[in-house]
Protein backbone atom coordinates (compact mmCIF):
# COMPACT_ATOMS: atom_id res chain seq x y z
CA UNK A 1 0.00 0.00 0.00
CA UNK A 2 1.45 3.56 -1.09
CA UNK A 3 2.55 5.34 2.01
CA UNK A 4 -0.38 8.23 0.66
CA UNK A 5 -2.93 5.45 1.21
CA UNK A 6 -1.21 4.66 4.79
CA UNK A 7 -1.82 8.17 5.86
CA UNK A 8 -5.33 8.66 4.57
CA UNK A 9 -6.28 5.36 6.44
CA UNK A 10 -4.78 6.36 9.01
CA UNK A 11 -6.09 9.66 9.26
CA UNK A 12 -9.84 8.18 8.64
CA UNK A 13 -9.54 5.94 11.56
CA UNK A 14 -8.69 8.88 14.15
CA UNK A 15 -11.69 10.78 13.08
CA UNK A 16 -13.76 7.61 13.62
CA UNK A 17 -12.28 7.29 16.89
CA UNK A 18 -12.99 10.59 17.72
CA UNK A 19 -16.55 10.53 16.45
CA UNK A 20 -17.26 7.72 18.92
CA UNK A 21 -15.39 9.19 21.81
CA UNK A 22 -17.11 12.80 21.63
CA UNK A 23 -16.07 16.11 21.91
CA UNK A 24 -12.56 16.60 24.54
CA UNK A 25 -13.86 17.26 27.59
CA UNK A 26 -13.10 21.34 28.69
CA UNK A 27 -10.07 21.86 31.35
CA UNK A 28 -11.94 22.62 34.58
CA UNK A 29 -12.29 26.28 35.27
CA UNK A 30 -9.97 27.22 38.26
CA UNK A 31 -12.24 27.69 41.60
CA UNK A 32 -12.11 31.26 42.90
CA UNK A 33 -10.77 31.40 46.78
CA UNK A 34 -13.20 33.11 48.70
CA UNK A 35 -12.17 35.29 51.11
CA UNK A 36 -14.68 36.19 54.36
CA UNK A 37 -12.54 39.49 55.86
CA UNK A 38 -14.27 40.73 59.45
CA UNK A 39 -13.79 43.58 61.56
CA UNK A 40 -15.57 45.78 63.91
CA UNK A 41 -15.39 49.25 61.96
CA UNK A 42 -17.73 51.38 59.70
CA UNK A 43 -17.34 51.24 55.92
CA UNK A 44 -16.37 54.66 55.85
CA UNK A 45 -13.63 54.45 58.46
CA UNK A 46 -10.19 55.50 57.79
CA UNK A 47 -8.60 52.34 58.36
CA UNK A 48 -10.77 50.46 55.91
CA UNK A 49 -11.16 53.40 53.00
CA UNK A 50 -7.23 53.98 53.09
CA UNK A 51 -5.55 50.84 54.12
CA UNK A 52 -8.19 47.27 54.01
CA UNK A 53 -10.27 48.79 50.92
CA UNK A 54 -7.08 49.04 48.34
CA UNK A 55 -5.51 46.12 49.93
CA UNK A 56 -8.43 43.67 48.90
CA UNK A 57 -9.03 45.26 45.65
CA UNK A 58 -5.22 44.73 44.59
CA UNK A 59 -4.81 41.49 45.55
CA UNK A 60 -7.77 40.74 43.68
CA UNK A 61 -6.59 42.35 40.36
CA UNK A 62 -3.35 40.53 40.80
CA UNK A 63 -4.36 37.13 41.46
CA UNK A 64 -7.10 38.00 38.00
CA UNK A 65 -9.90 36.99 40.09
CA UNK A 66 -8.61 34.12 42.03
CA UNK A 67 -9.07 35.09 45.37
CA UNK A 68 -12.81 37.38 46.26
CA UNK A 69 -12.91 39.25 49.23
CA UNK A 70 -16.60 40.09 51.09
CA UNK A 71 -16.23 42.21 53.67
CA UNK A 72 -17.80 41.93 56.73
CA UNK A 73 -18.38 45.61 58.34
CA UNK A 74 -19.60 46.96 61.29
CA UNK A 75 -19.72 43.98 63.80
CA UNK A 76 -21.68 41.53 61.50
CA UNK A 77 -20.12 38.54 62.47
CA UNK A 78 -18.97 39.82 66.13
CA UNK A 79 -17.64 42.70 68.33
CA UNK A 80 -14.13 43.94 67.59
CA UNK A 81 -12.75 42.70 71.45
CA UNK A 82 -14.30 39.10 69.96
CA UNK A 83 -12.18 39.46 66.61
CA UNK A 84 -9.49 37.30 67.93
CA UNK A 85 -11.56 33.85 68.79
CA UNK A 86 -13.56 35.18 65.65
CA UNK A 87 -10.74 34.64 63.57
CA UNK A 88 -9.01 31.64 65.57
CA UNK A 89 -12.15 29.14 65.44
CA UNK A 90 -12.64 29.93 61.37
CA UNK A 91 -16.35 32.24 61.33
CA UNK A 92 -13.62 34.62 59.57
CA UNK A 93 -11.11 33.99 56.82
CA UNK A 94 -9.47 37.08 57.85
CA UNK A 95 -9.95 39.80 60.70
CA UNK A 96 -8.64 42.75 61.68
CA UNK A 97 -6.96 42.04 65.10
CA UNK A 98 -6.10 45.03 67.56
CA UNK A 99 -3.33 43.59 69.86
CA UNK A 100 -4.15 46.09 72.98
CA UNK A 101 -7.67 44.76 72.91
CA UNK A 102 -6.25 41.73 73.64
CA UNK A 103 -3.36 42.61 76.23
CA UNK A 104 -3.44 39.25 78.54
CA UNK A 105 -2.98 37.22 75.00
CA UNK A 106 -1.26 39.45 73.14
CA UNK A 107 0.80 41.49 75.06
CA UNK A 108 4.06 41.68 73.58
CA UNK A 109 3.00 44.15 70.79
CA UNK A 110 2.21 46.75 73.08
CA UNK A 111 6.09 47.98 73.01
CA UNK A 112 4.38 49.56 69.85
CA UNK A 113 2.10 51.61 72.62
CA UNK A 114 4.79 52.88 74.68
CA UNK A 115 5.01 56.59 75.37
CA UNK A 116 7.04 58.53 72.74
CA UNK A 117 7.83 54.86 70.38
CA UNK A 118 7.90 55.92 67.65
CA UNK A 119 8.05 59.14 65.55
CA UNK A 120 4.96 58.75 62.80
CA UNK A 121 2.80 56.50 61.61
CA UNK A 122 4.75 55.66 58.53
CA UNK A 123 7.66 54.62 60.58
CA UNK A 124 5.65 52.39 62.79
CA UNK A 125 3.11 50.73 59.97
CA UNK A 126 6.82 49.33 58.12
CA UNK A 127 8.29 48.49 61.60
CA UNK A 128 5.23 46.68 63.00
CA UNK A 129 4.79 44.82 59.66
CA UNK A 130 8.71 43.72 59.59
CA UNK A 131 8.47 42.58 62.81
CA UNK A 132 5.26 40.64 62.82
CA UNK A 133 5.68 38.74 59.01
CA UNK A 134 9.32 38.39 59.54
CA UNK A 135 10.94 39.04 63.04
CA UNK A 136 10.27 38.00 66.91
CA UNK A 137 6.88 38.73 67.07
CA UNK A 138 5.72 36.68 64.03
CA UNK A 139 6.81 33.51 66.08
CA UNK A 140 6.27 34.98 70.33
CA UNK A 141 2.96 36.62 69.60
CA UNK A 142 0.79 36.13 65.93
CA UNK A 143 2.44 32.43 65.57
CA UNK A 144 1.25 31.30 68.87
CA UNK A 145 -2.30 31.64 67.70
CA UNK A 146 -1.91 30.12 64.88
CA UNK A 147 -2.98 33.49 62.66
CA UNK A 148 -0.90 35.29 59.62
CA UNK A 149 -1.00 39.52 59.60
CA UNK A 150 -0.51 40.42 55.88
CA UNK A 151 -1.41 43.78 56.38
CA UNK A 152 -0.24 45.77 59.01
CA UNK A 153 -1.46 49.94 60.21
CA UNK A 154 -1.07 52.53 62.83
CA UNK A 155 -1.63 55.65 63.61
CA UNK A 156 0.80 58.68 63.99
CA UNK A 157 0.81 59.19 67.79
CA UNK A 158 -2.03 59.10 69.79
CA UNK A 159 -3.00 62.75 71.69
CA UNK A 160 -4.98 63.40 74.64
CA UNK A 161 -8.60 64.72 73.64
CA UNK A 162 -10.68 66.18 76.66
CA UNK A 163 -13.96 67.52 77.17
CA UNK A 164 -12.97 69.30 80.69
CA UNK A 165 -10.40 72.00 80.16
CA UNK A 166 -7.24 73.18 78.25
CA UNK A 167 -4.52 71.16 79.16
CA UNK A 168 -1.10 70.68 78.17
CA UNK A 169 1.32 69.07 80.47
CA UNK A 170 0.98 65.93 82.59
CA UNK A 171 -0.44 67.52 85.91
CA UNK A 172 -3.05 68.98 84.17
CA UNK A 173 -4.70 65.54 83.41
CA UNK A 174 -4.16 64.32 87.25
CA UNK A 175 -7.57 62.15 88.05
CA UNK A 176 -9.07 62.46 85.02
CA UNK A 177 -11.15 59.45 83.53
CA UNK A 178 -9.35 58.93 80.03
CA UNK A 179 -10.35 56.15 77.73
CA UNK A 180 -8.04 53.23 76.80
CA UNK A 181 -7.27 50.57 74.58
CA UNK A 182 -6.14 48.63 77.82
CA UNK A 183 -2.23 47.25 77.58
CA UNK A 184 0.65 48.79 78.14
CA UNK A 185 -1.56 52.44 77.45
CA UNK A 186 -2.81 51.62 80.98
CA UNK A 187 0.51 51.73 82.61
CA UNK A 188 0.45 55.24 80.95
CA UNK A 189 -2.40 56.67 81.72
CA UNK A 190 -0.94 55.99 85.45
CA UNK A 191 2.24 56.95 85.18
CA UNK A 192 0.78 60.88 84.90
CA UNK A 193 -1.71 60.31 87.56
CA UNK A 194 -4.69 59.80 85.24
CA UNK A 195 -7.72 57.46 85.94
CA UNK A 196 -7.69 54.37 82.73
CA UNK A 197 -11.01 53.40 81.19
CA UNK A 198 -11.22 50.90 78.96
CA UNK A 199 -13.73 51.44 75.77
CA UNK A 200 -13.55 50.18 72.56
CA UNK A 201 -14.17 53.60 69.88
CA UNK A 202 -17.71 52.26 68.86
CA UNK A 203 -18.68 52.68 72.78
CA UNK A 204 -16.20 55.73 73.34
CA UNK A 205 -18.62 58.81 72.26
CA UNK A 206 -21.62 57.16 74.90
CA UNK A 207 -19.32 57.19 77.41
CA UNK A 208 -18.21 60.86 76.78
CA UNK A 209 -21.72 61.78 76.60
CA UNK A 210 -22.55 60.23 79.55
CA UNK A 211 -19.53 61.33 82.13
CA UNK A 212 -17.95 58.06 82.05
CA UNK A 213 -14.86 59.57 80.70
CA UNK A 214 -13.29 62.95 80.79
CA UNK A 215 -11.24 62.47 77.99
CA UNK A 216 -9.43 59.66 75.64
CA UNK A 217 -6.37 58.27 74.38
CA UNK A 218 -6.74 58.87 70.78
CA UNK A 219 -5.72 59.23 67.14
CA UNK A 220 -6.83 62.25 65.66
CA UNK A 221 -6.93 60.28 62.05
CA UNK A 222 -9.76 58.44 63.79
CA UNK A 223 -11.80 61.19 65.70
CA UNK A 224 -14.09 61.84 62.44
CA UNK A 225 -14.66 57.98 62.20
CA UNK A 226 -16.87 58.33 65.61
CA UNK A 227 -17.55 61.96 65.60
CA UNK A 228 -16.17 62.40 68.47
CA UNK A 229 -15.07 66.08 67.95
CA UNK A 230 -18.55 66.75 68.99
CA UNK A 231 -17.72 65.70 72.44
CA UNK A 232 -13.77 66.82 72.98
CA UNK A 233 -13.63 70.30 72.43
CA UNK A 234 -9.90 70.23 73.60
CA UNK A 235 -6.75 68.33 72.30
CA UNK A 236 -2.90 67.97 72.71
CA UNK A 237 -0.53 68.27 70.20
CA UNK A 238 3.21 66.80 70.55
CA UNK A 239 2.51 64.44 73.69
CA UNK A 240 3.08 61.63 71.66
CA UNK A 241 1.53 59.54 74.82
CA UNK A 242 1.12 55.94 73.32
CA UNK A 243 0.99 54.55 69.82
CA UNK A 244 -1.27 51.57 68.19
CA UNK A 245 -1.02 48.69 66.24
CA UNK A 246 -3.02 46.48 63.96
CA UNK A 247 -3.16 44.09 61.63
CA UNK A 248 -5.53 42.46 59.21
CA UNK A 249 -4.48 38.64 59.76
CA UNK A 250 -4.96 35.23 58.43
CA UNK A 251 -6.75 32.36 60.01
CA UNK A 252 -3.77 29.24 59.86
CA UNK A 253 -5.99 26.72 57.91
CA UNK A 254 -6.82 29.42 55.12
CA UNK A 255 -3.06 30.42 55.01
CA UNK A 256 -1.62 27.35 54.50
CA UNK A 257 -3.86 26.36 52.00
CA UNK A 258 -3.49 29.12 50.03
CA UNK A 259 -1.13 28.19 46.52
CA UNK A 260 2.25 29.82 47.47
CA UNK A 261 2.16 32.30 44.66
CA UNK A 262 -0.79 33.71 46.02
CA UNK A 263 0.20 33.71 49.35
CA UNK A 264 3.03 35.73 47.95
CA UNK A 265 0.70 38.01 46.77
CA UNK A 266 -0.77 39.15 50.02
CA UNK A 267 2.57 40.01 51.36
CA UNK A 268 3.48 42.33 48.70
CA UNK A 269 0.28 43.45 48.35
CA UNK A 270 0.33 43.60 52.52
CA UNK A 271 3.84 45.53 52.78
CA UNK A 272 2.92 47.82 49.89
CA UNK A 273 -0.09 49.07 51.43
CA UNK A 274 1.45 49.04 55.10
CA UNK A 275 3.87 51.82 53.56
CA UNK A 276 0.57 53.71 51.77
CA UNK A 277 -1.42 53.63 54.68
CA UNK A 278 1.22 54.87 56.85
CA UNK A 279 2.19 57.95 54.90
CA UNK A 280 -1.96 58.77 54.32
CA UNK A 281 -1.97 58.91 58.60
CA UNK A 282 0.70 61.26 59.03
CA UNK A 283 -0.83 63.42 56.03
CA UNK A 284 -4.40 63.32 57.36
CA UNK A 285 -3.36 64.03 61.12
CA UNK A 286 -1.75 67.13 60.28
CA UNK A 287 -4.74 68.27 57.79
CA UNK A 288 -7.60 66.78 60.39
CA UNK A 289 -5.76 68.95 63.24
CA UNK A 290 -6.63 71.96 61.11
CA UNK A 291 -9.77 70.91 60.11
CA UNK A 292 -10.87 70.26 64.11
CA UNK A 293 -9.44 73.74 64.70
CA UNK A 294 -11.36 75.47 62.74
CA UNK A 295 -14.65 73.61 63.84
CA UNK A 296 -14.00 74.84 67.19
CA UNK A 297 -11.02 72.36 69.00
CA UNK A 298 -8.93 74.37 70.98
CA UNK A 299 -5.45 72.62 70.45
CA UNK A 300 -2.60 72.65 72.46
CA UNK A 301 0.78 73.10 70.17
CA UNK A 302 3.32 71.92 73.26
CA UNK A 303 6.57 73.43 73.20
CA UNK A 304 10.03 71.64 73.74
CA UNK A 305 9.78 72.44 77.33
CA UNK A 306 6.15 71.00 77.89
CA UNK A 307 7.18 68.00 75.41
CA UNK A 308 9.94 67.34 77.79
CA UNK A 309 7.76 67.24 80.56
CA UNK A 310 5.50 64.09 79.26
CA UNK A 311 8.43 62.28 78.32
CA UNK A 312 10.15 62.78 82.22
CA UNK A 313 6.54 62.14 83.73
CA UNK A 314 6.03 58.76 81.54
CA UNK A 315 10.17 57.93 81.59
CA UNK A 316 9.64 54.68 84.14
CA UNK A 317 6.89 52.91 81.50
CA UNK A 318 9.68 50.90 79.46
CA UNK A 319 10.96 49.31 82.54
CA UNK A 320 7.69 48.34 84.14
CA UNK A 321 6.79 47.05 80.59
CA UNK A 322 9.83 44.72 80.44
CA UNK A 323 9.42 44.01 83.84
CA UNK A 324 6.16 43.16 84.14
CA UNK A 325 6.91 40.65 80.77
CA UNK A 326 9.69 39.05 82.14
CA UNK A 327 8.01 38.14 85.52
CA UNK A 328 5.60 36.10 82.97
CA UNK A 329 8.47 34.48 81.67
CA UNK A 330 7.78 36.77 77.78
CA UNK A 331 10.16 37.93 75.63
CA UNK A 332 10.00 41.54 77.10
CA UNK A 333 13.34 42.51 76.63
CA UNK A 334 14.18 40.66 73.76
CA UNK A 335 10.70 42.62 71.90
CA UNK A 336 12.19 46.33 72.72
CA UNK A 337 16.07 45.46 71.63
CA UNK A 338 14.51 43.90 68.10
CA UNK A 339 12.10 47.28 68.26
CA UNK A 340 14.59 49.38 69.10
CA UNK A 341 17.16 48.02 66.31
CA UNK A 342 14.00 47.73 63.66
CA UNK A 343 12.74 51.35 64.59
CA UNK A 344 17.01 52.11 64.21
CA UNK A 345 17.04 50.60 60.85
CA UNK A 346 14.05 52.70 59.60
CA UNK A 347 15.62 56.06 60.10
CA UNK A 348 19.00 55.00 58.42
CA UNK A 349 16.47 54.82 55.21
Amino acid sequence: MKSSTIARVACLAALAAALVAGPAPEAPAQSVIAIKVADGLPAGHVQVVEGLAPFMKEVEARTKGRVKFTHYTSGQLGKQNDMLDILKSGVADMAYIGPSYFAGKMPLSGVFEMPQAYPSAAAACEAYWQMSVHGILAKEEWGKHNVFPVLSLSYAPYEIFNSKKPARVPADFKGMKLRTAGGTQDLTVRSFGAVSIFKTPQELYEAAQRGVVDGALFPVEAIASYKLQEVFKYATRGADVTGFVMAYAVNGKTWRALPEDIRKIFLDVGLEQTRKFGKAADRKSTELYAQYQKAGMQVAVLTPQEQAAWVQATAAVEKEWVDNLEKRRLPGKRVLEEFKKTMSALKKK
